[in-house]
């Protein structure tokens, strides 16, 4: 994997991590924030004087009679101290009831504020307790029970839900313009490289004459004019054995034409020699 692979690999995670961190920490904030406006709302529910006097109407058998209201904000539920409901009131419409929230088990002390599924599972609800003392046989006794206050979440699922789309698409589209924004700059951050890798080759096919460009004072520019200052001593190097070569070549020709003469007399004298023309102690009387 190349070096501008790489960093682009990396600048396009980096991104991406730095994204979805982002993404969540703003999730948790909205959804933090959405909870507590919930639970305020659920504080000012118990604080209404009809939730305060709450009254179950029976007939003689002892059944319930529910009375519902066309909009249903919070879902109420009833609960004895042994743990079973008495009375729930269903939030949403009258013709579209939502589920009403799960009893918790053990049931919560009063001003307890937790999140639990709906019975069927299809919604959360942010729940807060509260202990009411409800008149029952015409008001000639009283009970305490634990009424549960519930706030459906659907509201929140959703802005969750638009959020993580949303950060979903963020990403990828975070990813593609990294990757696009990484490539261009990488490309030109590793323009001089590029030239240095021609140079360099250029000068290993025997032009040396060739030298890198300096951009500027970064470290690309003192790599380009390391590089140079290493060619040019290769350069002065190559130039000197060259020269001492040359020298040598025309030392060998010039000693060459001074012993040729001298060398072509002893020729002449040892061939004269070999083939008997030429009488040592002749030669030696005539001297």
């Amino acid at each position: 994997m190349t070096i501008k692979v790489r960093l682009i690999a990396s600048t396009a995670a980096l991104l991406c991590v730095a994204t979805i961190v982002i993404g969540i920490v703003a999730i948790g904030a909205v959804t933090r924030n959405m909870t507590d406006r919930i639970d305020g709302q659920l504080k000012e529910y118990l604080r209404q004087p009809t939730v305060q006097s709450v009254e179950i109407f029976t007939d003689g058998r002892g059944s319930r009679v529910e009375i519902t209201s066309p909009y249903q904000t919070m879902a109420t539920v009833l609960v004895d101290s042994d743990g079973r409901v008495v009375s729930l009131q269903r939030a949403g419409y009258s013709t579209d009831q939502l589920a009403p929230p799960s009893v918790p088990d053990p049931v919560p002390p009063p001003g307890t504020f937790q999140t639990v599924p709906a019975t069927d599972g299809s919604v959360d609800y942010r729940i807060v307790t509260a202990q009411v003392r409800i008149h029952i046989n015409d008001g000639r006794a009283s009970k305490v029970f634990t009424l549960i206050v519930g706030y459906p979440l659907t509201e929140v699922a959703a802005v969750r839900g638009n959020l993580i789309g949303t950060m979903v698409v963020t990403v990828v589209l975070v990813s593609i313009a990294s990757g696009v924004a990484g490539w261009w700059i990488t490309r030109r951050g590793l323009q001089p490289v590029e030239d240095m890798i021609d140079t360099a080759a250029a000068i290993a096919d025997g032009d040396l004459d060739r030298r890198a460009e300096a951009p500027g004072h970064t470290e690309m520019g003192r790599l380009s004019r390391s590089l140079n200052r290493m060619v040019g001593k290769l350069v002065d190097t190559i130039n000197d054995r060259e020269a001492g070569q040359a020298r040598l070549r025309r030392f060998v020709a010039d000693a060459s034409h001074e012993l040729r003469t001298p060398l072509a007399t002893v020729g002449g004298y040892t061939e004269l020699y070999a083939s008997g023309e030429l009488h040592p102690a002749r030669n030696s009387t005539a001297r």
